[in-house]
């Protein structure tokens, strides 16, 4: 089973063809004309629907934090993003497209770059919660506050999502459910020594999780 959001596709191939033959299953995100074993997060449809979100609470400058860039759930969530924006007549702002890695330091990082700015979002996107966190550490120590000065939402749920200050709001993953999944589906085809089953692909639904991070923008 393979658990990554960077893949080596030539090694991949060359381990479920023969001699070697293995059994392999791709967990969390998909790779387009595969052909392998899927069980994932439907993460376009979930960050159009965490960008959404901000959009119903009246926001129309709307940032994204990004994802490492050759990250296929990166680029999904960065997608749904876009989408969402488009949808509701909105454009996007190169300028409030800020780089980012998954990590907490990347999101301390944005914060410095958001400051910057002549021209703020009211709402960001962050890719991940690790990376939310970060940027709302970097806001506190500009003298900032979430969802005073800007809202925020993530991706993910991780624990410390619930107890952070504020709470965050994020996508919750069904991970637990996705890992069973992805572990019955390796089962079955370690059981099917002759391979004849042709690929499978199982797809879940993430679910918005609404804290304190974001409110409207008459609020603010």
């Amino acid at each position: 089973m393979l658990l990554d959001g960077s893949l080596d596709l030539p090694s991949m191939h060359a381990l479920v063809r023969p001699p070697h033959s293995v059994p392999l299953v791709v967990a969390c995100e998909e790779i387009p004309n595969s052909g392998f074993h899927t069980v994932l997060t439907d993460n376009l449809s979930a960050a159009e629907r965490a960008t959404r979100h901000l959009i119903d609470l009246g926001h129309r400058q709307i940032a994204h934090l990004l994802g490492p860039e050759n990250n296929v759930v990166a680029r999904d969530r960065l997608a749904g993003y876009t989408n969402a924006l488009m949808q509701a007549g909105l454009s996007v702002q190169q300028q409030w497209l800020f780089r980012g890695n998954f990590e907490v330091e990347s999101g301390f990082a944005a914060a410095a770059h958001f400051m910057s700015l002549n021209e703020r979002p009211t709402a960001i996107f962050a890719a991940n919660d690790e990376s939310a966190i970060g940027f709302l550490s970097g806001l506190r120590q500009h003298g900032l506050t979430c969802p005073r000065d800007i809202s925020m939402i993530g991706f993910d749920d991780l624990g410390v999502a619930a107890h952070y200050t504020p709470p965050l709001t994020t996508m919750r993953q069904p991970r637990e459910l996705l890992g069973r999944m992805a572990a019955e589906m390796l089962i079955d085809l370690l059981e099917d020594s002759e391979h004849r089953r042709g690929p499978m692909r199982i797809v879940l639904n993430s679910e918005l999780i609404v804290r304190e991070s974001t409110a409207h923008h008459s609020q603010q």
